[in-house]
Order: C-alpha cells, then sequence, then structure tokens
C-alpha cells in the first residue's frame, strides 16, 4: 500500500516531490493517479521506477487535468516511442 498518493489528495502546501530511482515499476501509477486532482505540486521526480508506456499513459492524462505543474522528471522508465508520443500529445493541448 501507498501511502504517499492519500498525502498527494489531502495535502495544500506540498510543491515538490521526488520518489526518484524507487524502482515502483506499476505502483507508480497511484502517485501519476493523484497528480490529476493536486493543486499545489509544482515539480515531481518519478524517474527510475521502471514504469514503462503504461505509466507514461497515465502522466499524460495527468498531465492535461494537471494545470499547477511545472516540472516533470520521467527518464529512466523504460518508456518507448509510443510513451513518448503521449506525453508529448498530451503537452500540446
Amino acid at each position: 500500500m501507498c501511502i504517499t498518493s492519500p498525502l498527494l489528495f489531502i495535502n495544500q502546501a506540498l510543491e515538490s516531490l521526488s520518489i526518484a530511482d524507487s524502482k515502483l515499476r506499476l505502483d507508480t501509477m497511484v502517485i501519476i493517479n493523484a497528480l490529476g486532482s493536486n493543486n499545489t505540486l509544482k515539480s515531481v521526480d518519478i524517474s527510475g521506477n521502471m514504469m514503462g508506456d503504461i505509466g507514461a499513459k497515465m502522466l499524460a492524462k495527468a498531465l492535461t487535468i494537471n494545470s499547477t505543474l511545472t516540472n516533470v522528471i520521467w527518464d529512466r522508465n523504460n518508456i518507448t516511442a509510443n510513451g513518448l508520443r503521449d506525453v508529448a500529445q498530451s503537452l500540446q493541448r
């Protein structure tokens, strides 16, 4: 169970979060899902979690909803060109 996700929902002061190199794999989706409803977080580092294209698709969706994030670090996540395209398209909206 991830205790970080509820913190993203209720925390009104958290502006930066790093879960870099936690190797959460698909569990990273819990954090990404919470990004969609958080309106105070400005920077997030989810690099090194091996979330793959599924995580990239979820990140793309969260980025279309969340307008406060200005810095997302998400390298080293085993993402292919398809996942990169999903995120790039979400940023163009």
